[in-house]
C-alpha cells in the first residue's frame, strides 16, 4: 500500500501539524470538504460537495470533477497537480445530483418528518416494508449505520409476518 501524501514530512512541515490522525478537512476550495478513513490509516481521501455548488455541476463530466478535486487538494496542500496525478492510483466520482433514486438529496427534517417516519415505519399490506437512513430513530440518523439498522428492523418485521 502506498503511504498517503498527507503523512509525509513535507506536508508536516508545510502545515506545521502532524496529519496522521486527520479525519476531516474543511476548506474554501471548489471541493471544500475532504475526509480520510480514520481511525484506519489508508491512502484514501473522499471529497464532498453539496447543495447549490453540487447542483451547478449537474452536467459536469466526472473527469472535470476530478480536475476540480485535484486542483482543490493542490491548493490546500501546496502540491503540484502533476505530482498528485502521479500518486493517484484510482478515482471515482459519484454524482448524486443526477442519480434518479437519491435525486441529489441527503435526508433532512421538515415539520412533517416525525409523522412521516411513523407512517413509513409500518408495512403496507404486509407486503411493502420501508427502510433507510431516515427511518432510524437513534442519534446516527443520516448515516450508513442508520440505513443498515433500519434495514435490519424491516427484515425482522418481515420475518415476524411469516
Amino acid at each position: 500500500m502506498t503511504r498517503a501524501f498527507w503523512y509525509s514530512d513535507e506536508t508536516r512541515q508545510m502545515t506545521g501539524a502532524d496529519l496522521e490522525d486527520m479525519g476531516f478537512l474543511f476548506s474554501n476550495k471548489a471541493i471544500p470538504v475532504w475526509w480520510t478513513q480514520m481511525p484506519v490509516h489508508r491512502p484514501l481521501l473522499t471529497g464532498w460537495l453539496g447543495g447549490p455548488p453540487a447542483a451547478a455541476r449537474i452536467n459536469t463530466s466526472d473527469e472535470d470533477v476530478l480536475i476540480e478535486a485535484l486542483g482543490s487538494i493542490s491548493n490546500i496542500f501546496k502540491i503540484d497537480i502533476a505530482k498528485l496525478k502521479e500518486k493517484l492510483l484510482t478515482w471515482n466520482v459519484i454524482n448524486w445530483t443526477v442519480d434518479p433514486f437519491s435525486r441529489g438529496s441527503y435526508s433532512y427534517d421538515t415539520i412533517e418528518t416525525a409523522e412521516a417516519r411513523k407512517i413509513l415505519s409500518h408495512p403496507i399490506g404486509d407486503t411493502l416494508f420501508f427502510a433507510g437512513e431516515y427511518l432510524y430513530e437513534g442519534t446516527a440518523m443520516g448515516t450508513v449505520e442508520a440505513a443498515l439498522t433500519s434495514g435490519l428492523r424491516a427484515a425482522e418485521m418481515l420475518l415476524d409476518y411469516e
